[in-house]
């Protein structure tokens, strides 16, 4: 049995972490991590997720933290475990998502001497973390150093917005002291607070770019920006200064109860002729979120960079301007700087009204020829989220895989009332996890719909068992076309001879037999009405639902319908 002054400091760390904010730990089970995994469990204040293999348990944790804008822990034994966490940590690092990696050790003389499990864990995520630390062998004189520890990783994971990891090295006896406490003369002696000061913009740069943004035209980008969706008040100077949102997806603008009038949906059909993206050249460009899904529009903003200026809003947590198009950096969260405009959008001059109702003319003939769909007739790929519209107030997430999902949700899905959430690894942009980390949102609450492609199923099958083990009801939606469909819009479709073997790989999986592995429903749904018919029911369980399309017809319509919309502009509809 392990000493009781160690068992003490542990116990002290994990009720360190409840006191600091953290709710939920995902615990995947091994030997060296036992004082730790045992500890969580008994602790009142927090809720344990048992899950077996680390990759996916990763990603589940991601979600669990997606969704409830706040800290979870992730905990593991030594050696190759915690590698695995590697892919969710580096989504996280990217997607500004607070998790907190705990990596049981071998302590510091069973280093690097040729013991079994015992690999150099600390700074093994080092690239892809906000902070980190070793942390001694827990002992009497380390107490309070482990409960400072614990506070500062939550204040680091939850302001600097990001992944933090702590090395745990441990002895045997592994098994804590029956007599342990979560309590402390360490903890009633002191507690560690963080006091935060939010600072207004107002200097003279901030005096020039209200001069600046006076302008004819002048144009609002919000990239994914998960969790910041702004108060109505916004949406109103928008309207008053003539300012057109072009609104990511992810940026959580286009659904909910909030005015509309100048959000725009529709850029990623509208901007993909050279004449379209020359007609619609801004004055000045606002830019907030990181970057956005649409190829055509970052293809434009790198246009539009050859004339007028380009104010980034940053954070100062990762540098968001892979088409080094700004000009100018705001330093300032995007609450900040919708607060400052709210406040002072009196000093800027409006932009023409012409400009905002061109845009609104172009969405609009935008919507009527794109999205739309058929009842009845085989549901195509570009039919996919325009059904899913017309039944997207039934559920309360939404996650979309990436590939050719997150792109088409960005093509045909347009502004709802309903305020749905909308979620997408779109950090580090993979196809691994995404079925690991729907399910840690549906497990934070809500009626989850999650649209993945069969090859991004294929990557976190195992993940299903964190929906079987804990009965976590979410519908599956697998957007079937054998293969990676994204690559037929690429150039490696011009190599015919490697096409088929290097980048469509059918597989021919019938993914019928997983969900009957994980104790999920299958459906195969054939048409819109079907679809939407199913996904008008509340799920009980997870539901795979399939609905098989083909790569080409897919390709094929898709081109079809911008070719269509974009002779209507030609012609001079909607001018």
């Amino acid at each position: 049995m392990m000493e009781l002054a160690a068992s003490n400091a542990l116990a002290g760390f994990i009720d360190e972490l409840s006191k600091a904010g953290v709710k939920h730990v995902v615990i995947c089970p091994g030997s060296r991590s036992t004082p730790l995994a045992l500890l969580f469990t008994d602790h009142p204040g927090i809720q344990e997720w048992v899950l077996l293999d680390e990759r996916s348990a990763g990603f589940f944790a991601l979600g669990i933290a997606k969704k409830r804008q706040e800290a979870v822990v992730l905990l593991c034994t030594s050696g190759t475990a915690a590698s695995n966490y590697l892919p969710a940590v580096t989504e996280a690092f990217y997607s500004n998502v607070p998790l907190v990696v705990l990596t049981a050790d071998r302590p510091p003389e069973l280093r690097d001497v040729g013991a079994p499990q015992a690999i150099n864990q600390p700074n093994m995520f080092a690239n892809f973390i906000r902070w980190q630390t070793d942390l001694p062998v827990p002992d009497e004189e380390s107490a309070l150093f482990f409960r400072v520890s614990a506070s500062r990783a939550i204040h680091v994971a939850q302001h600097k917005e990001g992944p933090v990891h702590i090395n745990v090295p441990l002895r045997e006896p592994l098994i804590p002291h029956e007599n342990y406490t979560f309590t402390s003369a360490h903890q009633s002696e002191r507690q560690l607070q963080y006091i935060r000061t939010n600072t207004e913009l107002h200097s003279d740069e901030a005096d020039a770019m209200m001069r600046k943004l006076s302008s004819q035209r002048t144009l609002v980008i919000w990239g994914p920006d998960q969790g910041n969706r702004p108060n109505d008040a916004f949406f109103k100077t928008a309207e008053a200064l003539n300012w057109p949102v072009l609104a990511d997806p992810l940026s959580q603008l286009r659904h909910g109860g909030h005015e509309k009038n100048v959000i725009i949906d529709q850029f990623d059909n509208v901007l993909r002729t050279e004449q379209m993206v020359e007609r619609l050249q801004p004055d000045v460009i606002i830019r907030l979120g990181v970057h956005p899904v649409s190829k055509a529009l970052q293809k434009s903003i790198v246009h539009w960079k050859r004339q007028g200026a380009q104010y980034i809003v940053w954070d100062q947590h990762s540098f968001n301007d892979p088409t080094l198009s700004a000009s100018h950096i705001v330093e300032a969260s995007s609450k900040a700087f919708v607060h400052f405009v709210n406040n002072h959008h009196t000093r800027i001059q409006a932009s023409e009204e012409e400009w905002i109702k061109r845009w609104k003319q172009l969405q609009l003939d935008a919507r009527r020829r794109l999205c739309q769909y058929r009842l009845a007739e085989p549901l195509q790929e570009d039919e996919v989220f325009p059904a899913i519209y017309d039944v997207l107030d039934t559920m309360d997430d939404l996650f979309v895989g990436n590939s050719m999902p997150i792109r088409d949700c960005d093509s045909f899905l347009p502004a709802h009332h309903h305020a749905i959430n909308i979620w997408a690894n779109r950090g580090a942009n993979g196809i691994d996890g995404v079925i690991s980390t729907a399910l840690g949102v549906s497990a934070a609450g809500g009626n989850v719909l999650l649209v993945i492609g069969d090859i991004s199923t294929y990557h976190d099958l195992n993940g299903l068992l964190a929906g079987k083990k804990y009965a976590l009801s979410m519908t599956i939606l697998i957007v079937h076309n054998d293969g990676g469909g994204i690559f037929s819009f690429l150039p490696q479709k011009t190599r015919a001879s490697h096409y088929q073997l290097l980048f469509e790989t059918p597989h021919g999986l019938d993914f019928s037999h997983a969900a009957a592995l994980y104790g999920a429903s299958y459906q195969l749904v054939h048409n819109a009405s079907e679809l939407q018919a199913t996904l008008r029911e509340q799920p009980t369980g997870m539901r795979i639902v399939v609905v098989n399309t083909d790569q080409e017809t897919g390709l094929v319509r898709r081109r079809e319908k911008w070719r269509t919309l974009h002779m209507t502009y030609r012609e001079g509809e909607g001018r």
